[in-house]
């Protein structure tokens, strides 16, 4: 039973009314319900202050009562206060002097009451019980609200300050620092920074850093630089890393030549490398400080910039001599982790993960828990376990409430195993939060959840966007020296670039080798593949595969296994079928349906089973991902078109995309990147002509025209093959091709000139007539406006005026456009 249980209802306040009034009172029962809420105490206080009236001023009274309500409680309260025995008044008291209290630091103040005493007054409705403070698992009990203010008045400003002092220290005792904190924030401001002075660090590790940071801002510290450390680390745990960054800044200053103090430099080391100040943190973290922590952060740092032996040097180091400093172990195992990760020994990165999580238990330190289930996490996402991904990360998310930076690294992480299960709108939303956190915190570690996106953005089909981002996120990893988060952005990236630029997507995939790690080096060698696959080289995609194969088996990375099967398999002419059932399999076991679905359509695309890829295509749609890239475009792009003239459908908006009969346009079946371009420029026009000059100026800007005109023709050959492959030379010449002579065959010139310059003549003087500014200008080229036709008639135009049509001009420009190209000089 508790006071609530305990409460009059109005049916039972109008009773009680009616048995000391008599029938006529039963109408005050509202009015005094809603005074006193039911409570017992106050229904028999206000009961008692009305039986003093007269009847007739009752109403009244407690109209009076209900307008001045506060004043009206005040009294009841104290009132009520003083009815109780000593003992009890002095357990208020305390209660409200501390903000709350137990029989145990009851006790400790001199009040001797036990655990039932405690509860008989919670359940009167004089104590109301509440959650432990941050990080307890106890129990506390506050004055009610309405007694509060009258059992706060029984003790005078110096008793009151003397009871927070003794509560602060017997809880400081009892290892409740938490609840120490709170009972000296009202305290004599030199007793509340002698307990930050001991107690500080340990505040921050159990993650009471905003807290501690408001605290010190209202004392302030004294000018003491042990405070002052004390209050950079609250700043950093509470995400306010400016802050933090300016306290560390005037501590580093004030050094002078000496060395920071091992437990500022540490903490200033790891807020510029969490930053993404690589280079600026190694000007912090002394190689030669013997300190473990500065040792262990030293060899994140140098991890995280690719110097893999130095970092193995200095997590040595860290963990000889963490000894038994629980704190030190944690951070010491986890760099000792993150060295045998970027070596690829998977073992004993689990073990120097447990060794860790172990210690980190000890040392209660919420925020290196929260980065180990963050990196173990990404370990799970790596070896195709997004289940156990999600649950590290839900478990950093609740290990580090309050440490925002390991929260936005557990929600990439989380993000990222949520992608590859095909929840693209959760994955979204989380690494929209990921960024929005790093970008507040002013942290180059943007990167991570920006290459993200990218991926996001890929697997819905939408390239421009995701080549943005990776774009973004290449930039922002090269500013932080991050190897790990620039290999990843330019593995992702060099598929997408290769389906404009072949050669540019090789130079990155070499790039992006050369800087792997084993955590990186299987998806490299995909991405390498891949781009040799949309190169047309099937050979050396199959060998890059393989190399992926054996790199992802060695580090049991069964994503990058899957894929590394299907590529190949996609490379093989014809394809490989066991090989691409095989990816599928491992697919399904890792539990990625958009690729387990892709490969299921790749099987049917070369089965023919048209119902089959119709059924897949729409499920892919329906989480919102795109059939229309990664191996199942490969394969379309590579399946012979049936009937003639194809359709053609041109994509421009969000990428460059030609499908010829249902099925993607291969880079490699272009075979020349200007009739790529010769296609966007013509497109960019939207249907009106481009003269032969404009198209050549745009293709080979600044070359002379002897030589262009023969590479424009080719250039417009291959964009007929390509747009129409079934042409051939029934589909005669695109207008304005001059076809080879035979040898020894002449061609008649001397009369063609003839009427071509009549003709020009006709034109100039009919501009002549018309006059300036009416299109008689004298800037139109000689040579012939591209025009032909795309395969089922329709016109193959550029930009540019459209011509005039009749009159003297108009036969001109029929004979100019009949007119040859000239083939270089004579």
């Amino acid at each position: 039973m508790t006071a609530a249980d305990l409460a009059f209802t109005p049916d039972e306040t109008a009773a009680l009314l009616v048995a000391r009034f008599g029938p006529g009172a039963a109408d005050l029962a509202g009015p005094l319900r809603s005074l006193t809420a039911g409570w017992a105490a106050a229904l028999a206080l206000a009961v008692e202050r009305l039986e003093r009236l007269d009847p007739g001023s009752r109403p009244a009274a407690l109209e009076r009562w209900e307008r001045y309500r506060g004043a009206s409680w005040r009294a009841f309260a104290a009132d009520l206060v003083a009815a109780e025995p000593p003992t009890t008044r002095r357990l208020l008291a305390v209660a409200a002097t501390t903000g709350t209290v137990d029989a145990g630091l009851a006790r400790g103040l001199g009040v001797q009451v036990t655990e039932d005493d405690v509860e008989e007054m919670q359940d009167r409705g004089l104590l109301v019980p509440v959650g432990g403070a941050a990080g307890s698992a106890r129990e506390g009990r506050v004055v009610s609200p309405v007694l509060a203010s009258a059992a706060r008045a029984q003790l005078d400003p110096g008793s009151s300050a003397a009871v927070r002092r003794d509560a602060a220290a017997w809880l400081e005792a009892h290892d409740r620092l938490e609840e120490a904190l709170e009972c000296s924030a009202g305290a004599p401001p030199d007793s509340t920074r002698a307990l930050l002075a001991r107690c500080g660090y340990a505040l921050v590790g159990r993650g009471y850093g905003g807290r501690l940071a408001e605290v010190l801002g209202t004392v302030g510290t004294g000018g003491d630089p042990g405070l002052e450390g004390t209050l950079g680390a609250a700043l950093q745990a509470a995400g306010d890393w400016d802050g933090a960054l300016e306290v560390y800044a005037r501590l580093y200053r004030a050094t002078g030549d000496a060395r920071l103090p091992p437990q500022v430099a540490w903490r200033f080391g790891a807020l510029l490398y969490l930053r993404g100040g690589a280079t600026a943190a190694l000007g912090v973290l002394a190689a030669d400080d013997p300190d473990p922590l500065v040792s262990a952060w030293l060899s994140a740092t140098l991890w995280s910039s690719g110097d893999l032996d130095g970092a193995a040097v200095a997590a040595e180091r860290a963990v000889a001599g963490a000894g038994d400093d629980p704190l030190a172990r944690t951070a010491a195992h986890v760099a000792a982790a993150l060295v045998a990760a970027g070596r690829g020994d998977r073992e004993r990165n689990a073990a120097e993960y447990r060794l860790a999580l172990a210690a980190g238990a000890v040392a209660g330190d919420s925020a290196q828990l929260a980065r180990i289930h963050a990196n173990l996490s990404s370990r799970a996402v790596e070896e195709g376990d997004y289940g156990g991904a999600v649950e590290h990360a839900d478990q950093a998310l609740r290990a580090g409430a309050g440490h925002r930076f390991f929260a936005a690294l557990a929600l990439s992480n989380k993000a990222e195993a949520l992608l590859r299960t095909g929840r693209l709108v959760e994955a979204g939303a989380a690494l929209d939060e990921a960024v929005g956190t790093y970008a507040w915190l002013g942290s180059l570690r943007e990167c991570v959840p920006r290459a993200l996106l990218g991926a996001l953005y890929v697997e819905r089909g939408d390239l421009v966007r995701a080549r943005v981002c990776l774009d973004q996120a290449l930039r922002l990893a090269e500013r932080a020296h991050d190897v790990h988060a620039r290999v990843g952005a330019l593995t992702a990236l060099a598929p997408i670039l290769a389906l404009d630029d072949v050669a540019a997507a090789r130079a990155l995939v070499v790039d992006a080798v050369e800087g792997a790690s084993s955590l990186e080096l299987p998806r490299a060698l995909c991405a390498g593949a891949h781009v040799e696959l949309l190169g047309g080289d099937g050979p050396a995609a199959v060998a890059l595969a393989r190399r992926a194969e054996a790199e992802a088996r060695r580090t049991h990375d069964r994503a990058a296994i899957a894929e590394a099967l299907e590529l190949p398999g996609a490379a093989a002419d014809p394809p490989d079928l066991r090989l691409l059932r095989d990816a599928g399999a491992v697919w399904e076991v890792v539990g990625n349906p958009i690729a387990q679905c892709r490969t299921r359509l790749v099987l049917a695309l070369l089965r023919g089973d048209e119902e089959q890829v119709d059924d897949l295509r729409r499920d892919l749609s329906a989480i919102g991902a795109s059939p229309d890239v990664g191996v199942p475009a490969l394969i379309a792009a590579r399946l012979p078109s049936a009937g003639r003239p194809a359709a053609v459908r041109i994509t421009t908006l969000g990428r460059f995309q030609v499908v010829r009969a249902g099925r993607p346009v291969a880079v490699s079946d272009w075979r020349s990147r200007k009739a790529r371009d010769l296609l966007k420029i013509l497109i960019a026009h939207h249907g009106h002509p481009v003269t032969r000059d404009a198209a050549a100026d745009a293709l080979w800007p600044g070359e002379p025209g002897a030589g262009v005109a023969n590479r424009l023709s080719v250039a417009l050959s291959v964009l007929r093959r390509v747009l129409d492959p079934g042409a051939g030379p029934a589909g005669g010449p695109l207008p304005g091709h001059r076809p080879p002579l035979a040898r020894g065959a002449h061609r008649p010139r001397r009369g063609r000139r003839r009427r071509v310059r009549r003709a020009r003549a006709r034109r100039d003087r009919a501009r002549r007539r018309r006059g300036p500014g009416r299109g008689g200008g004298v800037a139109a080229s000689r040579r012939p406006a591209l025009r032909g036709r795309l395969p089922g008639g329709g016109p193959l135009r550029g930009l540019g005026r459209r011509p005039a049509r009749g009159g003297a001009r108009d036969r001109a420009d029929r004979v100019v456009a009949a007119r040859p190209p000239r083939r270089g000089p004579r």
